[in-house]
This record gives structure tokens, C-alpha cells and sequence, in this order.
């Protein structure tokens, strides 16, 4: 029931956002194109097992994501047949992909077969999204999962005959353990080499075949489970796989599973080949960002001999031997440069974006600020060779930092709401804009109200206490004549952004300015000595600094000026 293999293959932004106009540091994290080598001997699962199922003679199944050149891929699959005596008996079939073995393993009526195939990933299954597989003609339908591994030596081992020159450590020989009970029973194979990949195929028929537990073998032990899908159409079939590498080269012990319930079912035991793939440097030139229909520069990589190909993301594309790529649709995309030595395939990759920019990821920051705070922190995810473009506008809102960037800070007016939006663009032009809505806070300060025998500290030098309110703060302005026009609106940068760090905070504030007298700046009047620092204390301070003295909080007129 074997065939030959037919194997291709082919040559910080460290920045603070007020929450309810506190202080917190946000740590961003900055993402773009980059490279990666795939230097990494042990072999690994690609992606996630994919399935499919149909009531029909054939079965759809996508292809697990991020496959390369050189990556195996297996499917595992269960055909069955209501009609009466034994009509299924054929594999089950699809283009370019080769049986390890298919059998008949249970079953009159109805009656099950089983088939497990294998593929060497070639240069157009890396941007395939599914397979067809063919069932007999006699089939009333059927289940089938598809999984994938990477860093196997897909020619110095041997094939599904066990000849040589094919992925398997050893000779799979044929889906064996075939009986009606309650467990998978593999039979034993014995590794040649370290760090293989022993991979056990479950295939079942009958009813309830969905709950399939305790994978092990002797060696190299417990296995972790990959798949278990079933195929619910009244005459249930289920697929199932798990795996684990086997340090070191010998007998694995038999293959085992519990099942829920008695059903008709056969497995298999495999061990792929392992590899050190060879190390592909990074990859050079090309362009940041492909405008759809341009004729951009190649990429290059300084490794002769290997094959350019693209993993589509949220964008597709398509490249050519030469390494000129060509726009399709918009998105990113990852282009690959994958190369092969002694059967072992390593890769080098690139983000690239595909005509304009996406739409920026959601706008992290607060929600509800304090009128007029200042330095509040926005941002969106971002993608290297993206210019950013922000704009708030409401009257005297502004963006204060970071402007063409991922990260902004925004300084605040009195008028809410107030919609805030960032375009993102490139050479292509402009993306999708994202916007938030901002909204007062409308945050007051908790202070102490159970005390009930406040006083406060009368002494020289006393110490600040925090009794009835978390803390009181007495900020003393120097309104000389020395600081004059040069220095005066450093003077008020400064204490506006203390008052800012203070806001919403709990902590009640005197303010006293001193030039050839000290006089409050805010209101004493029924012996109010300190104010709590909310919405109402940071606009009048902001009026007293900008020359807007009229103020129901200030003490009369009150200006910051050292020069006047």
C-alpha cells in the first residue's frame, strides 16, 4: 500500500501619562522591520495543526501558518462508507503530496480507512492556503488534520520506503495497532540519530472518539499532544497526533493513548531526521515600504544559491528570483530568503509594508484628563518607516512632544470633549486615520474626613504632617526682579508642571509669591490657608502664570510677573 516519496525541494520611549492626572511611567515598545535568523537545530512544530471535514468524496484543509522551503508537512486522515461489505480501498490522494501508508482498519458498515501523507514544503506552498484531498469514490465523507515541523534533513535520511535520501530518521513502516478498544497501541521504532522528532498518528472510526489522553512512549516518554479533531456526521471519525524529540538514537518502546470509549482505531509511530540548518545572514537592500505598481530595488543577501519567497500578512506581494518585489495588496508582509545545505533549510526574514500604511493599532492613553494638565502620553504600536501625523482641535489644546512620531504628549485646554487623531503615512501616502475621544476627568481630590482633631504643626522647623488631607504643600515663588523676562516663563513651565504632578492627587497646596513682600497668590479669605490641587486649582494657576488673572480662586489680580 506504500508508494515512493516524490520530495521537492528547492534550492525607550520612556514617557509619563497622568491616570486621572497622576504620574505614571508607561514603558513603549517600538516594533518595525527587523531580521531574524533561523539558526536553531531542534526541530519545531511550524504554526498550529490545521483540519477540515466534509460529508462528500474530498476535504479542504488550510495550511498551517508561517510555512517555509524546506518545512514537512503531514496529513492525517480518516475516510468512512455507510454502504454494506467492504467498498473503500484506495488512499486518499492530493496533488504533490506522497502516502506513507493507507489500510483499511475497521468496519462492514459502516467501515473506516485511514491514510497518512507527507510533504516537503517547495516554493509555492509558502504562499498556498490549502490543500484538496481526494477520498474514494465510495466515501460518504471524512476528517483530516495537516501539521507541519521545521529543521528537519529532508534528504539525509529516508523516505516512506526506506530508501534513502528522505526526511525520516528511520523507515515509518505501516499504520499498525489496528483494533476496536479503548487505546492507541503503536508499534516500536528505533531512531539512528539524537534529537529526532518521534511523532505518534492516532486514526479512529465509530462513535465518540473525541477525548483521546495520556500519549507515551518508553522513549523519550510522555508526548505532547497536537491535534485531536473529529469529524461529527453521525458516523463519528477522529484524527489525533502528538510528538516529543528523543535526545538520544534507539528504541522508542510501543506508542500508546487512552480513549474515552472502545472504537475502531489504528496508529503509527514516525521519527523525522534532525538538522543544524546553516546560518543565513541578514537581509540587505530592498525598500522599507513597496508602493503598489512601482519597480523597487532588490533585496539582497550575501549567501548565494538561495530562494526568495514572501509569508503574506496583513498585506500580500509577491517577489522574484532576482529579490525585486512587487505590490499586490496593502499590509505588511515578510519576505524570505531561505538556504540549503545538506538537506537542511535555514532562512533569514524582513518585514516589508505593501502600499500605503495600515491603520495605526488602537491609541493607548487616558480616556479622561484635568483641564489644562500637561504632558499627557499618547501612542500607537509603531511601524518603522511610518510617519505619524496628530491634531486635536479644540482652542488651546496642543501637541506638545513628539509630533511625525508613534508617541506624542498633548497639553490640555478647558474644553472637552475632544477628539484626538493620528494619520500614519509613507511615500505611498496616507492610511487609515485612528481616533479617541478624550473627556474631563472630573476627579476630586479624597482627603482624611474622619479625623477629628486636626491641627496643624505650629512649632519652628516643624515637620509637614499628613493629617486630615494626604499632604499639605506650601510652594513659595521667587518674583524678583532678577528672573525678569528672560527666566519668567521657564519659572512657570516649572511650578505649572509641579501644580500637574500634584492634580487629582489628594495633597492641598498654599501658594506664596515673595519680590520685596511675600503675599498669597490664592484666596485666604474665612482663613483658608490651603486649596485641594483639582480641575479649579490647575486652571487658576494656569491663569495666574499666563497674565489671565481674573480668577475666583486667586487672591485679587494676580499675575506671575518678575519683570513688571
Amino acid at each position: 500500500m506504500k508508494n515512493r516519496a516524490d520530495i521537492f525541494f528547492t534550492n525607550s520611549v520612556r514617557s509619563y501619562v497622568p491616570s486621572l492626572c497622576r504620574l505614571i511611567p508607561i514603558l513603549l515598545l517600538s516594533t518595525g522591520m527587523f531580521s531574524i535568523q533561523n539558526a536553531f537545530g531542534q526541530i519545531t512544530q511550524v504554526g498550529a495543526a490545521t483540519t477540515g471535514n466534509n460529508t462528500g468524496t474530498s476535504i479542504t484543509i488550510n495550511k498551517p501558518t508561517g510555512i517555509q522551503v524546506g518545512d514537512v508537512m503531514f496529513a492525517n486522515l480518516v475516510q468512512h462508507d455507510n454502504s454494506s461489505g467492504t467498498d473503500i480501498e484506495v488512499n486518499i490522494t492530493s496533488t504533490g503530496w506522497t502516502s506513507i501508508d493507507g489500510r483499511h482498519f475497521g468496519g462492514t458498515n459502516p467501515e473506516y480507512w485511514g491514510t497518512i501523507l507527507y510533504k516537503v514544503a517547495v516554493l509555492a506552498d509558502v504562499s498556498a492556503s490549502s490543500y484538496v484531498f481526494t477520498l474514494d469514490v465510495d466515501a460518504d465523507g471524512g476528517i483530516g488534520s495537516i501539521v507541519a515541523f521545521r529543521n528537519v534533513n529532508v534528504t539525509g535520511g529516508v523516505t516512506e520506503t526506506g530508501g534513502a535520501g528522505g526526511p525520516f530518521d528511520v523507515d515509518p513502516g505501516i499504520i499498525n495497532g489496528i483494533a476496536t478498544d479503548n487505546s492507541l497501541s503503536a508499534a516500536s521504532i528505533t531512531t539512528t540519530s539524537a534529537n529526532a522528532a518521534v511523532i505518534m498518528f492516532g486514526l479512529m472510526g465509530d462513535n465518540d472518539n473525541d477525548d483521546v489522553t495520556g500519549w507515551t512512549t518508553t522513549s523519550p516518554g510522555a508526548l505532547t499532544e497536537l491535534y485531536e479533531n473529529e469529524n461529527s456526521n453521525g458516523d463519528d471519525q477522529t484524527v489525533a497526533a502528538a510528538w516529543a524529540i528523543k535526545a538520544s538514537a534507539g528504541a522508542t518502546g510501543a506508542g500508546s493513548a487512552t480513549l474515552a470509549n472502545a472504537n475502531i482505531n489504528g496508529s503509527l509511530l514516525i521519527a523525522l531526521k534532525g538538522c543544524t540548518p546553516p546560518i543565513v545572514p541578514p537581509i540587505g537592500g530592498g525598500p522599507l515600504n513597496i508602493c503598489i505598481g512601482s519597480n523597487p530595488t532588490p533585496f539582497t543577501n550575501a549567501t548565494m544559491g538561495g530562494t526568495w519567497s514572501i509569508i503574506n500578512g496583513t498585506g500580500s506581494a509577491t517577489i522574484l528570483n532576482t529579490g525585486v518585489a512587487t505590490g499586490v495588496t496593502a499590509g505588511t508582509v515578510t519576505v524570505v530568503y531561505s538556504v540549503t545545505e545538506s538537506g537542511c533549510t535555514g532562512s533569514s526574514t524582513k518585514v516589508m509594508n505593501v502600499g500605503v500604511p495600515a491603520q495605526p493599532s488602537v491609541i493607548t492613553g487616558q480616556t479622561q484628563i484635568c483641564p489644562s494638565s500637561m504632558g499627557n502620553a499618547y501612542s500607537v504600536t509603531n511601524v518603522s518607516g511610518v510617519t505619524y501625523t496628530w491634531s486635536i482641535t479644540g482652542s488651546g489644546w496642543s501637541i506638545a512632544t513628539g509630533q511625525g512620531t508613534s508617541s506624542i504628549t498633548l497639553n490640555a485646554n478647558t474644553t472637552f470633549p475632544q477628539t484626538l487623531t493620528v494619520t500614519p503615512s509613507n511615500n505611498c501616502g496616507n492610511g487609515t486615520a485612528r481616533t479617541l475621544v478624550i473627556n474631563n476627568s472630573g476627579d476630586t481630590p479624597t482627603n482624611c474626613t474622619s479625623c477629628t482633631t486636626c491641627t496643624e504643626p505650629i512649632d519652628d522647623n516643624p515637620d509637614v504632617m499628613a493629617t486630615c488631607a494626604d499632604l499639605k504643600v506650601v510652594l513659595v515663588l521667587d518674583e524678583s526682579g532678577s528672573i525678569g523676562a528672560t527666566y519668567d516663563q521657564d519659572v512657570e513651565a516649572g511650578f505649572m508642571a509641579f501644580v500637574n504632578t500634584l492634580s487629582c492627587t489628594g495633597v492641598e497646596l498654599s501658594v506664596v509669591e515673595f519680590n520685596n513682600q511675600a503675599r498669597f497668590v490664592l484666596d485666604t479669605v474665612g482663613g483658608v490657608w490651603y486649596h485641594p490641587v483639582d480641575n479649579l486649582m490647575v486652571t487658576a494657576m494656569q491663569n495666574y502664570a499666563t497674565g489671565d488673572g481674573m480668577n475666583s480662586l486667586l487672591n485679587g489680580t494676580q499675575t506671575y510677573a518678575p519683570d513688571g
